[in-house]
């Protein structure tokens, strides 16, 4: 909130003793000390623009009503022409001294329009109108207007010459000094309050930085284990092979056991590859023309036999035009569908297994297709909702590490998905299942036949 300083505070002294004009005096001493104010606490350029101008425009408004009122009773005095003059020159001033300050720096600029103001201001209403005043006043009782005008000018010699000298010294002195200190002082609270928000973004990035280590250790511990299962049992079946006294079944058991344990470590290794390569930006898009309802059936079937052994049901479904064929990187939306569907049967015990795709939306030759992979699993807990799409902060979530895995595939998913043009998403329940889903943009070829 602006603070307030009155460099030109209202004193019953210079009242004119014509109520119109002392309102008016009110009203013009109110919008310099707004002025001031807006320059003293440094306020954007507009806001002092706007208020250089209803000054301006307020001060010609008086202008014209005190020239009716001296116009009344000193037409064509040379009294009437000065002060005529001196309006005049008001506007003309003030703006010209507000123009240097593309030549000046803007504190000179600032101390020049309130010594200027200030001083005009005390001038003006304490001897000018004021002595103006006086005459209407005494015409009156003066018979003439050369009478009111002695009687004005005895009446402003002495202590009221007095009062003007030291009213325009003192605001002569004091209203730069104001100013100055004020300014010192918001500069001041301004530079406190940048340290203050700088120790805290400081503060907030040692807390992200903190945070993001935390996460990158529990990530490469969670790694270590993953590559350690495997390691290890290819270790202990090939030292079992290496005995040579096992029976036929025996080592066709080791050999399958090996066989998976190198699969799982290519695969794990293959996730953290990518995930490095959409890191640093360098993972290439492979364009290729597909249809979804196929694409959808070749990743179910990669996974069929999975499916089977855990007696869980499969359905695929496409539900756009049979036919419709789109350009995309069909080997990366498999990447990202095997991810879902792997997740999807890792935590699913019983029921189904939904793969979905679908057109959303249409412009032109580009669509959005969006594919979905809904479980009957047991759902996540909302608090763990929002971490699933992110880097390394899915290791923590309990059910990852009941299922094993890397845990980056969800954030290789979103990462593909935003290379694409796309975003992902979820909804779950706990105990009734879950849908994974993201969407890309693909360039819409033409209608091809059925599709198998």
């Amino acid at each position: 909130m602006l603070n307030n300083i009155e460099i030109f505070p209202w004193n019953e002294n210079f009242a004119t003793g014509i109520a119109t004009i002392d309102s008016q005096h009110r009203k013009l001493i109110a919008l310099l000390n707004t002025l001031v104010n807006h320059m003293a606490f440094q306020v954007e350029e507009p806001t002092i623009n706007k208020i250089f101008d209803e000054l301006s425009d307020y001060a010609a408004v008086h202008f014209q009503t005190e020239e009716a009122i001296w116009h009344q009773h000193l037409q064509g005095d040379v009294w009437e022409l000065e002060h005529q003059a001196a309006h005049t020159d008001f506007v003309t001033q003030v703006m010209q001294l507000k123009s240097e300050e593309g030549t000046k720096p803007l504190d000179e600029v600032i101390e020049g329009i309130v010594t200027f103001l200030t001083h005009w201001l005390a001038l003006h209403i304490i001897e000018s109108d004021k002595r103006m005043a006086k005459v209407v006043l005494a015409l009156p009782a003066a018979g003439s207007l050369a009478q009111a005008k002695i009687m004005a000018d005895d009446a402003m010699s002495g202590a009221t010459r007095a009062l003007i000298e030291t009213v325009i010294s003192m605001y002569d002195k004091m209203a730069n000094h104001t100013v100055r200190m004020t300014r010192e002082i918001y500069k001041r609270k301004q530079t406190e309050q940048e340290l203050r928000d700088a120790h805290e973004e400081l503060r907030a990035a040692k807390e992200q930085a903190e945070v993001a280590n935390r996460s990158k250790s529990e990530f490469l511990a969670t790694i270590s284990h993953e590559l350690r299962t495997p390691l290890q049992g290819l270790l202990g079946f090939a030292e079992l092979l290496a005995l040579g006294n096992i029976s036929e079944n025996e080592r066709m058991e080791c050999a399958s056991y090996i066989y998976n344990s190198g699969k799982s470590l290519v695969e794990l290794i293959d996730e953290i590859l990518g995930h490095a390569k959409l890191e640093a930006g360098k993972m290439a898009l492979t364009m290729s023309v597909c249809q979804p309802g196929q694409l959808l059936s070749d990743v179910a079937a990669l996974f069929a036999k999975t499916v089977q052994k855990k007696g869980l049901a499969s359905v695929q479904t496409w539900t756009g035009l049979q036919g419709q064929s789109y350009e995309m990187d069909a080997v990366r939306v498999r990447q990202m569908l095997g991810n879902l569907i792997s997740n999807a049967i890792k935590f699913t015990t019983t029921g189904t297994i939904e793969v979905k795709a679908e057109e959303i939306e249409r412009a032109n030759d580009e669509a959005v297709l969006r594919f979905s992979v809904t479980d009957t699993g047991h759902g996540i807990k909302p608090e763990f909702q929002p971490l699933l799409f992110q880097r390394f902060e899915q290791v923590n979530s309990a059910l990852t590490q009941k299922g094993g895995g890397s845990g980056l595939g969800l954030s290789i998913v979103k990462g593909l998905a935003t290379l694409m043009g796309g975003t992902v998403g979820l909804t779950s329940q706990e105990n009734r299942g879950t849908t994974v889903w993201f969407s890309i943009r693909a360039k819409v070829d033409r209608v091809q036949g059925p599709e198998s």
